[in-house]
């Protein structure tokens, strides 16, 4: 599956951000198969673990002041939703979040 983004000038700072950290931090230009949100702790270009990008996530959502209930949206599903759009979410997540409150209740 392939989605078109419109990059925004905040998306470029920090794709050149991270670019620049990646450069520093290994001492050549990432390449097409490197990451660019990187394990800055590992010696060579590793993605973040799923529950250290989670975490890292979680984070930074909350640093930024996202909503509450996009928060908690994410936190359920993995999937982050905003007042415009819930890309990605199925019926297949709303099972996922009916699941856990039955769990929950039992």
């Amino acid at each position: 599956m392939v989605r078109k983004l419109k990059i925004t000038p905040e998306m470029e700072k920090i794709l050149r951000d991270q670019r620049k950290k990646f450069i520093k931090k290994f001492g050549r230009e990432p390449g097409p198969d490197d990451p660019v949100f990187f394990d800055p702790k590992a010696s060579t270009p590793l993605s973040f673990a799923p529950k250290q990008l989670a975490d890292e996530t979680l984070k930074a959502m909350l640093a930024a002041g996202t909503p509450p209930q996009f928060v908690y949206a994410y936190q359920e599903t993995g999937f982050l939703v905003n007042e415009t759009g819930n890309y990605g979410i199925t019926v297949t997540v709303h099972l996922i979040i009916h699941r856990r409150r039955v769990r929950w209740f039992n």
